[in-house]
């Protein structure tokens, strides 16, 4: 690009008698410049085997007005090829040959690019650097760019066979062994090859995929949770591993260490973070509850990026265990997609009802956890958007209300069950932790307040001498049932919104609802067996029986209280 100067000269003329005339010259003089450019970046073939030569050319061109001495340098991704130094008379250009030898890099797609050096004086610099095209590092034997070597590439290289460089049908990437004519030893090099194909990435696992919670997290912010880090190498020879671990909120790189031929093992120390939530201590490794890890690895010739399995660093407690099959567990559902209960023997015909759907919601969040596939994920969600759009507003808090009679425990048309609000909280929060949609955190809050009201104005709130109760069969009315396992999952979805939010209010109902289960165990112990509710005192069927059990020992986890584990190893004991 040339600079101009514009200069003005004012001539005046006297001509004869009083007739003067003035003319203004204006003259534009070029100011000289420094100005060398990269027109192009190309290369003689797209697909080469690794360890053979490939030639990448870089045209340069000189702009400016003198002569330029300057290196021109060529890249595939930021590994430098080759660097030269041109030397360019002004107006003139050049086409510079780089020999790339392949041997060392990465099987995959490479991007070339080429810089020139600017030269002394210049500041048009944006047109120094060029990327233009990729070369595909593959299998030695590939013709056809498919990453493996088989009869197709023998038939590329049966039809070009004989074709030299500069003949008409003379095709770079079926010259295997790039020496300018396709011919029997092209085909003898494929077939020395023939039947591999690339794996183009090892294997990571890391040991927890779900953190367990204790009792810790209420006073202790920062609970390190070891989480260790396996790559196995799936025939790519890797000499040692440098992985980088990254979450939404921190990296860090580990060094594993070779345990065997293709296992390399190390541990990482992670801090899980609740919603608003940071700590300083850098050399743990952050995580927000809910984040996928992503992991990339790499040694002296191999690098790759993958997402791992998910690792929810959230509380999974034993709803896992409890909602069987997610494909075939449940058999009638409406067009949406929702769950419905068919309650004909008991007159009420075919319901919604709130907590069936939560429950089939967490089937799905678990199968999704276990197995990656999305389909679980999108069933989950749709589950969750139902909870979150039938959530019925009572002044400042919400219920989801079974809109039947259920006159075991004198419940009429619509009721509320504190196990359906402890199991909304736990699909909403975890249906935020999927997507960061905040309105499932809205609907959650307002939920959350039915835990302060008694149950006779709406909530789902006992209050009698013996405590505070969370009933799982909660209407004006109906009695006080103080059902043991819809009172532990209230306690459940409390804490498990609390733990995400560090939820003040959440953690205060929690360990009210605790400390009132915890002083009244010993009502539900028979002496042979355990209760379903303090009612009517009903001996429960096996499979509540070892529901309570389970229960309890998630009770002990989350509060460190040792009657939850004496009454969960009671309770076992009465198994034969």
């Amino acid at each position: 690009m040339k600079n101009t100067v514009a200069l003005g000269i004012l001539l005046t003329l006297q001509l004869s008698g009083m007739l003067t005339l003035a003319f203004n010259i204006q003259l534009v003089v070029a100011n000289p410049v420094h100005d060398v450019t990269l027109a192009n970046v190309t290369p003689s073939k797209n697909i080469v085997g690794q360890g053979y030569n490939v030639s990448i050319y870089a045209t340069v061109e000189n702009q400016g007005d003198f002569t330029e001495t300057f290196n021109v340098t060529v890249y595939a991704n930021t590994t430098e090829i080759g660097k030269q130094v041109v030397t360019l008379p002004n107006g003139s250009n050049t086409t510079l040959s780089f020999a790339w030898k392949t041997f060392g890099f990465v099987k995959g797609n490479h991007t070339l690019s080429a810089y020139a050096e600017p030269a002394l004086g210049e500041t048009d610099t944006a047109d120094n650097n060029c990327t233009d095209g990729t070369v595909l590092v593959t299998l030695i034997g590939d013709a056809n760019g498919d990453e493996k070597v088989d009869g197709k590439d023998i038939a590329l290289m049966a039809r070009y066979f004989g074709k030299r460089v500069g003949q008409l049908g003379y095709t770079p990437n079926v010259d295997v062994t790039c020496d300018g004519k396709i011919d029997g030893k092209d085909i003898a090099i494929a077939a020395r090859h023939y039947g591999r194909a690339r794996i183009p990435k090892a294997t990571i696992y890391f040991d927890r995929n779900v953190y367990y919670p204790s009792a810790k997290v209420f006073w202790e912010p920062e609970v390190v949770v070891p989480i260790g880090v396996t790559v196995i190498d799936d025939n790519i020879a890797l000499d040692f591993v440098i992985v980088n671990i990254s979450s939404s909120v921190d990296s860090k790189n580990v060094t594993l260490a070779s345990v065997e031929s293709g296992l390399f093992f190390g541990t990482l120390l992670a801090v899980g973070l609740r919603l608003g939530e940071s700590i300083s201590n850098s050399s743990n490794f952050n995580v927000r509850y809910g984040d996928v890890i992503t992991a990339e690895y790499s040694d002296t010739h191999w690098q790759s990026t993958v997402q791992t399995n998910a690792l929810f660093l959230f509380p999974k407690f034993v709803d896992d265990k409890l909602f069987g099959d997610p494909i075939d567990g449940w058999k009638l559902f409406d067009a949406e997609g929702i769950p419905l209960v068919d309650y004909t023997l008991w007159g009420q015909g075919i319901q919604y009802y709130p907590i069936t759907i939560a429950q089939y919601a967490l089937a799905q969040y678990h199968a999704y956890l276990d197995s990656g596939d999305i389909t679980f994920r999108d069933k989950f969600l749709l589950q969750a958007n139902w909870l979150a759009r039938r959530a019925e507003q009572k002044g400042n808090f919400s219920v989801w209300e079974s809109k039947f009679d259920w006159t075991i425990y004198a419940c009429t048309n619509p009721w509320v069950s504190a196990m359906a609000q402890g199991h909304g909280l736990s699909v909403l929060s975890r249906a935020y932790v999927l997507t960061g949609n905040t309105t499932y955190l809205d609907v959650a809050e307002t939920a959350i307040r039915s835990f302060e009201v008694e149950m006779n104005s709406s909530g789902v709130r006992y209050t009698d001498l013996d405590g505070v109760w969370y009933e799982e069969y909660a209407d004006d009315g109906a009695p006080s049932s103080k059902v043991l396992n819809g009172f532990m999952f209230a306690l459940f979805g409390l804490y498990e919104y609390s733990f995400l939010t560090n939820n003040s209010k959440g953690y205060a109902l929690f360990w009210e609802g605790t400390h009132t289960l915890s002083v009244n165990l010993y009502r539900y112990d028979s002496g042979s067996w355990s209760y379903y509710d303090l009612y009517d005192y009903i001996l429960v069927p096996l499979y509540y029986h070892k529901l309570h059990i389970e229960q309890l020992k998630t009770m002990y986890e989350l509060t460190s209280l040792e009657i939850f584990l004496y009454y969960s190893d009671k309770f076992q004991s009465y198994i034969h």
